[in-house]
């Protein structure tokens, strides 16, 4: 599978669920059920390569003013919630975090953890076996993010993420 293929999953279920969460899950899993196993395996590769790339500085902070805070955690479940939104929001996001201050955002949507594992749900249903155990060697992940780290700062953060922060005033 490649990152089209990944995207094309995604930006499905992103259309028909129209931001509710428990139906993408479903649609993304029943895409995947399609799917020979090693495809799935493709599938959560494709998952973690575009969670590395969104492990960036800036797109921390916006989830941070976002949110009203954002552990490591968080931003995980922030990162995922990202990538269901569909690769142009995805993209736009990843170049101008602040982008996002276009979207339909509350609290509760902007993270999505079992999006995380739905492609080892799926996997372990088709084969039996751990998805995890049987991928192949994954890039590492990065101890710290890409990009300039910024500060809790209210001042700092309104500076860096002007049009996050009057949308958001630092909580939400």
């Amino acid at each position: 599978m490649n990152t089209d293929q990944f995207w094309g999953i995604i930006d499905a279920a992103a259309l028909s669920s129209k931001g509710h969460q428990g139906k993408f899950l479903s649609l993304t899993q029943a895409a995947l059920k399609k799917l020979p196993p090693t495809e799935i395996l493709e599938f959560k590769l494709r998952f973690d390569e575009q969670m590395r790339r969104a492990f960036h500085w800036d797109l921390w902070g916006a989830a941070y003013i976002i949110r009203g805070g954002c552990s490591d955690d968080g931003f995980e479940y922030f990162r995922a919630w990202l990538i269901s939104n569909g690769r142009k929001v995805f993209e736009e996001g990843l170049a101008r975090p602040e982008s996002l201050v276009n979207l339909k955002i509350e609290e509760d949507d902007c993270e999505f953890e079992d999006l995380i594992f739905a492609a080892g749900d799926v996997y372990e249903a088709a084969t039996g076996a751990d998805l995890y155990a049987d991928l192949p060697i994954r890039a590492p992940v990065a101890d710290q993010p890409a990009g300039k780290p910024w500060g809790e700062d209210s001042r700092y953060l309104e500076q860096r993420f002007p049009r996050l922060w009057a949308r958001f005033n630092g909580s939400s």
